[in-house]
């Protein structure tokens, strides 16, 4: 699915809970900022979809299910949710392996929401990014999916989602292009070492003004 914009955020959920970067509501803090803007624009409440059909209500009080309670069923969930996207001509993801991977899917589909009805860059006040890993509990051996979610850039300019290979001391040894579809990087790693292992790179994004511009991400996890 292509955006007309980009929105730029990069939160980071890292890998161990007991790293202090962890922090699993950080993704319920972005789906409630989205909620709050959609409310706040008159524009918004007043289309038939929610004049008539009542649809923004119905996700709202499905998204408040989603972040009350962590053991929903993920996928009768998702699959709520996804219809009620449908009735606003939203495509949603294919399917939500976990609640993050559904709360991630949330917030996409709140962002498709703001830009096909809010398209205003003034939305969101900072660039950041997200980064979500494809589990929580990392072991030697396994494999680390990390999605990198880029907002904010125009969509006539594709994010370029780079990773800064660096040594033991920090000195840069390469820098990678990490595959990128619609606003969405992806870094694959298999874990080979037990310990803290940290992830550094940057976004080169269009800003506001029609430049190029640069944002730096990072992600640290244990594997144990």
């Amino acid at each position: 699915m292509k955006k007309y914009y980009f929105l730029i955020f990069i939160i980071a959920l890292i890998v161990s809970c007991k790293s202090e970067n962890f922090d699993n509501s950080d993704l319920s803090r972005q789906i409630n900022k989205r909620i709050e803007i959609l409310e706040n624009s008159y524009k918004f409440t007043v289309i038939p979809e929610n004049l008539q059909g009542k649809y923004f209500n119905k996700l709202k009080t499905q998204i408040d299910l989603v972040l009350s309670n962590s053991k929903i069923d993920v996928q009768e969930n998702y699959k709520i949710v996804n219809e009620i996207f449908d009735k606003y001509d939203i495509p949603f993801a294919d399917r939500s392996e976990s609640i993050t991977d559904l709360k991630f899917d949330i917030i996409i589909g709140l962002d498709d929401l703001i830009f096909k009805y809010l398209p205003s860059r003034l939305n969101f006040s900072d660039y950041n990014v997200i980064v979500v890993p494809n589990k929580t509990e990392i072991v030697l051996g396994d494999t680390l999916r990390a999605k990198i979610y880029l907002t904010v850039s125009d969509s006539l300019y594709e994010p370029e989602v780079k990773y800064l290979d660096l040594d033991s001391e920090g000195n840069l040894r390469n820098v990678y292009n990490l595959p990128c579809e619609n606003g969405i990087g992806e870094y694959n790693m298999v874990t080979r070492k037990k310990g803290i292992k940290k992830l550094n790179g940057f976004v080169i994004y269009s800003n506001e003004f029609g430049y190029k511009d640069t944002i730096d991400w990072n992600y640290e996890f244990e594997v144990k």
